[in-house]
């Protein structure tokens, strides 16, 4: 959640963030301090330093951040608990065992819990602990001076010392988004607000840190889909500017390692709110980029004579320097438009266009494929002149968007598959369900919907819906037997005598 490089600190976003600061008591923000784990207070109270004179005389603190501290703030409770704190790396190793350190470029502490009953045996379960120092890359040249200059001691408004209160800021200015960059003081339940997160949280805006949400999504692509989980998730909206820079930006996702856009994606089918995480994808235009087979599918929902194809993974190339289309001016999309443009008559045209000559004329594909040109044309242009969504390009009406929400099988699952996360109190479904859910649309509309139909003869051999389906919904089918007519079973025999 936080991008690898600070945000810009010109002049208007530091007035901006300065308007925005707020530090709450534990009687304004509300945060019930008994949901806070206990092995978090245990944590804490091993950073606090019983034996502080044995580390230099230090007592750090521990902050609850990210999406855990919004959680928190919304009365909720966090799926996992993210933490930060001032003490050192050192500190860390010593105090907060057993815990085992990772990564290389960006180092995470995974503390794990121990078992009151039982000291030294792990529960299975573990925090991750960041480090303030970490997050500062000048750390190293500033120490000194912050030391004789008694940075570490003095205090600032909010009653922390200047250079922990300073880490802090930093850190909430590497955030994602505003509703995700709260700190928690585990010691002392103050909640602390750099950025504006609470005013956000209150509006339901999903709004991002940086002030250019363009600039946002191109230090971290996956941030797109982060955003409509977290709007999804606490039904939230997002800001004008973020869907703006969603439609502008969402072919770098293209770019994103896959194994990265499957753990997003994860979180968003398996969660409880997959139905609402698809409404969003579509409507911005990312989910062609994420999950073609699914964009074309809904499309030609919204408009059954529609030609519209999303571009499979890898159809084109995206460079690396590929400017959003923010940044492409009129008369370079003029000149875009006037090359790309295809005659309807001139056949099929090559998808790619390989060094050996190969023929790459693809006899299923059309020819107007907006992504069916050479490479000659696409390192020429930027990757959304490629991959705008024709679809997207024209607007839906709200009436036609909740018909098909409403009847079409994609979203009937998913509402299904929320459901039944909703049943079991929120806990996560696992992947192959969600993976099985997002699969059966393109068989029900191939096939249709599985036929129901009460059996109320038992010398005949069950359907594959009775054969695999549970024992509750079997006597629900049963009571349904019951309750028919013989004039009501005419056409529920019919049905079956047409399918053998």
């Amino acid at each position: 959640e936080r991008a690898d490089v600070s945000s810009p600190t010109d002049a208007s976003s530091s007035s901006r963030r300065t308007r925005n600061e707020r530090a709450l008591s534990p009687n304004e923000h509300g945060i019930d301090p008994r949901s806070i784990p206990r092995y978090v207070r245990v944590l804490q109270r091993r950073l606090k330093g019983r034996d502080a004179s044995n580390d230099g005389g230090e007592k750090h603190r521990l902050f609850v951040v990210g999406g855990a501290a919004r959680d928190l703030f919304l009365g909720k409770t966090p799926r996992d608990f993210d933490l930060l704190t001032d003490a050192s790396w050192a500190v860390i190793k010593k105090r907060a065992q057993p815990c085992v350190v990772v990564g290389r470029r960006f180092k995470v502490a995974h503390c794990f819990e121990e078992r009151p009953d039982a000291p030294g045996k792990r529960t299975g379960a573990f925090f991750e602990l960041v480090s303030m120092r970490g997050e500062d890359r000048a750390e190293a040249d500033d120490d000194d001076a912050e030391n004789a200059d008694g940075a570490k001691t003095e205090t600032d408004t909010f009653r922390l010392p200047k250079e922990v209160s300073r880490r802090l800021r930093l850190d909430a200015s590497r955030r994602d988004f505003t509703v995700n960059a709260l700190a928690y003081d585990v010691e002392s339940g103050f909640l602390y607000d750099f950025v504006g997160a609470i005013e956000d949280i209150k509006s339901g805006t999903v709004r991002t840190v940086h002030p250019s949400a363009v600039t946002s999504f191109k230090q971290d692509p996956a941030r797109m889909l982060r955003a409509a989980r977290v709007a999804a998730r606490h039904d939230f909206f997002l800001a004008g500017n973020v869907v703006s820079a969603l439609k502008a930006s969402a072919h770098l996702l293209r770019r994103e390692h896959t194994a990265r856009l499957a753990g997003e994606l994860k979180a968003l089918f398996t969660r409880g709110f997959s139905e609402k995480a698809v409404v969003l994808l579509w409507t911005t235009g990312v989910l062609e980029h994420v999950a073609h087979l699914h964009a074309t599918h809904v499309a030609r929902a919204v408009d059954p004579g529609t030609n519209f194809v999303a571009a499979p993974p890898g159809a084109f190339h995206v460079p690396e320097d590929t400017p959003s289309s923010h940044d492409v001016l009129d008369e370079d999309v003029a000149d875009r438009d006037e090359e790309l443009r295809i005659d309807p008559n001139a056949g099929m045209v090559p998808a790619r266009d390989f060094s050996d000559g190969e023929d790459t004329t693809h006899p299923l594909l059309p020819a107007d494929l907006p992504w069916a040109v050479s490479d000659d044309v696409t390192k020429k242009k930027t990757g959304s002149a490629l991959t705008r969504h024709r679809r997207g390009g024209k607007r839906v009406s709200a009436s036609t968007l909740r018909r098909v929400v409403r009847d079409d099988p994609l979203f009937r699952v998913l509402r299904a598959l929320d459901r039944r996360v909703a049943r079991l109190g929120d806990t996560p479904c696992s992947e192959t369900l969600a993976m099985a859910c997002l699969a059966a649309p393109f068989a029900v509309k191939k096939l249709g919907w599985p036929f129901l139909e009460p059996e109320a003869d038992p010398s005949r051999e069950p359907s594959a819906v009775r054969r695999f389906a549970s024992a509750r919904f079997n006597t629900s089918l049963s009571h349904l037997a019951a309750s028919r007519t013989n004039e009501e079973w005419l056409p529920w025999g019919a049905a079956a005598e047409r399918r053998e």
